[in-house]
């Protein structure tokens, strides 16, 4: 969006659900967009292993004839302490949530009550938010308990990290959100921890606030349109992608609408799906494909995100035979501007 932030704001939008959240920051772009993204390729094979023996544990007791809930297979019925190690790499958070079931609990549940508790809270007065927000996330349990069991591990590398060693630090998300925290004015163990857990949510929670602004004044738009001082904006994201201005046969399923479309470009034929005419990518950040954000707001952990989406697909395409139970059946639901899976999708047939 071209508006300028001192009209729309996307930090006010990531203050109110900082608040809501109880953690002091949207992540240290840093140690995702270039620390992670450089490391992908020796995260491959290990990204690959777990992903491989997490469907196989999953899957390999259903028969053809068998069926599996797709939100339960991409959530607490896979093995959670995987889920961990595939963010944070190394070790360190995978021991801790083989051996701990209350940090596994927790963390799992941090993302879904935060954004169950930021729904209310939007729609909640102000006078009793603190009040709802206790409420809706069992006075703050989960955000406590990771608290609890991150604090004293980021406290001793915090002390560790401007000391000379010998040995090499730790290879690993945390390790990198400490080694770019400011020295100037350096990060708390409070802090510290506040950047993970939003880490941590952000990778198993689409970040809706990426697409959203909140009015610091009231504003018109280019077409006549106005909106209130505090009204939220937000990308029509769904819309634009069944528009049929922007893609042929828009509400059609195509699975190499894409690759169609760049292998046309490189031939010097304009593709009427790829809005912009030029070659398009998964990760692309742009008004046209606004799925990780735009501009200097985009996902910086979008690199990774696409990779084991692919190495997850790659798996289950080259593996198992697997087909929705009802193909007609809406697969989301809708909440004010949320779309989220239904948690009744059955897939059948998943035979390796």
């Amino acid at each position: 969006m071209a508006a300028p932030t001192k009209d729309l704001s996307l930090h006010a939008i990531a203050k109110e659900w900082n608040d809501q959240r109880g953690v002091d920051g949207i992540g240290f772009v840093r140690a995702l967009r270039s620390i992670l993204t450089s490391h992908l390729p020796q995260l491959q094979p290990r990204l690959e292993s777990i992903i491989n023996n997490s469907l196989h544990g999953e899957l390999r007791n259903v028969g053809p004839n068998g069926s599996c809930n797709a939100i339960s297979l991409m959530s607490q019925d896979s093995d959670p302490s995987q889920l961990f190690c595939l963010l944070w790499r190394r070790p360190w958070l995978m021991q801790v949530a083989a051996h701990n079931d209350e940090f596994t609990r927790a963390a799992l549940e941090f993302p879904q009550v935060t954004v169950f508790a930021a729904e209310i809270l939007r729609l909640s007065p102000g006078f009793l938010q603190p009040l709802i927000a206790s409420w809706a996330t069992n006075g703050h349990w989960s955000s406590t308990t990771l608290f609890k069991h991150l604090a004293p591990i980021v406290e001793k590398r915090l002390a560790l990290r401007d000391r000379p060693s010998k040995s090499l630090p730790p290879t690993d998300c945390m390790q990198w959100i400490i080694d770019t925290s400011p020295r100037k004015n350096p990060w708390t163990t409070s802090r510290t921890v506040g950047e993970i857990m939003a880490l941590w949510f952000g990778s198993i929670h689409q970040l809706a606030m990426v697409r959203r602004r909140k009015a610091l004044k009231s504003f018109v738009f280019s077409d006549g349109s106005s909106i209130n001082k505090g009204d939220w904006v937000c990308v029509p994201q769904a819309a634009m992608m069944r528009d049929p201005q922007r893609y042929n046969w828009a509400h059609i399923f195509d699975g190499f609408r894409f690759a169609r479309a760049n292998e046309a470009l490189r031939r010097g034929h304009e593709q009427h799906d790829v809005p912009d005419s030029k070659e398009s990518t998964l990760t692309d950040a742009t008004l046209d494909w606004p799925i990780w954000g735009f501009g200097n707001t985009a996902c910086p952990g979008r690199f990774y995100a696409a990779l084991v989406g692919k190495l997850f697909m790659i798996r289950i395409l080259d593996r198992y035979d697997c087909r929705m139970r009802d193909p007609a059946a809406s697969r989301f639901r809708v909440w004010r501007s949320s779309m989220v899976p239904r948690n009744d999708t059955i897939v059948e047939g998943c035979l390796e």
